[in-house]
């Protein structure tokens, strides 16, 4: 719901990547909230497993759901991380990786590319379609390959979080947003035809012509482009 709300805020924060001062692009309050969010959630999580016991309950589920896992030691069974809720609900919070990752793509798109420009880039037949699909697919693959090298059963813990539950959405966010338009245009499979000139044409392209809510804030779409 949050996008439909501060849609025009996020787009205008987008659009103006290209041109904010390096220092602008970590120290604003998008990349702040997001940090308090971060530390929020370790916090969080490393005050409950100091003080979390598993239920009992939790546990008689377990054995009577997954009585043929257990074979013969229990106890070895439960000290696995991956059957403490909490660690496991932990590793999905590192998911979060992956905005990092379309921001910093987003940068690189906008800044050294500057491939963000081209406004139709997807607009193309369906058989250039089908193969710019295929051709990223085939390309985004290596970057899961963590997900595989990686056994969170047996690797340390804090491998799993950093090397497969990080990494792997960061990679592959940064690829789609930061890569997937450059490499697109290099082989001829994106729509270069139109290419707008400022930010501000980029706003009303994206706002499907209606300029009534933007014109609003015309001063500030011209202060970015």
């Amino acid at each position: 719901m949050q996008c439909f709300i501060f849609y025009q805020d996020y787009f205008l924060f987008y659009l103006s990547l290209a041109n904010k001062k390096t220092h602008r692009l970590w120290l604003n309050p998008f990349m702040l909230c997001f940090v308090l969010i971060i530390i929020a959630g370790v916090a969080v999580h490393l005050h409950t497993v100091t003080t979390f016991e598993v239920p009992d309950l939790w546990r008689q589920n377990i054995v009577a759901n997954c009585g043929r896992l257990l074979k013969s030691n229990q106890e070895e069974f439960f000290k696995d991380y991956t059957l403490d809720p909490e660690s496991a609900n932990f590793e999905k919070f590192y998911l979060g990786a992956g905005m990092l990752g379309v921001y910093v793509g987003a940068i690189i798109d906008q800044r050294v590319f500057k491939t963000h420009l081209y406004t139709e880039w997807n607009d193309t037949s369906i058989w250039k379609s089908a193969a710019r699909y295929i051709l990223m697919t085939i390309l985004n693959v290596p970057l899961l390959v963590p997900l595989l090298l990686i056994d969170k059963k047996r690797a340390p813990y804090w491998v799993t979080i950093f090397g497969r539950q990080m990494m792997t959405p960061f990679m592959s966010m940064f690829f789609i947003f930061g890569l997937q338009r450059w490499i697109s245009i290099k082989l001829g499979l994106a729509n270069t035809e139109h290419k707008a000139i400022t930010h501000y044409e980029l706003l009303k392209y994206m706002n499907d012509g209606d300029m009534r809510e933007i014109d609003i804030q015309k001063e500030e779409a011209k202060a970015i482009g």
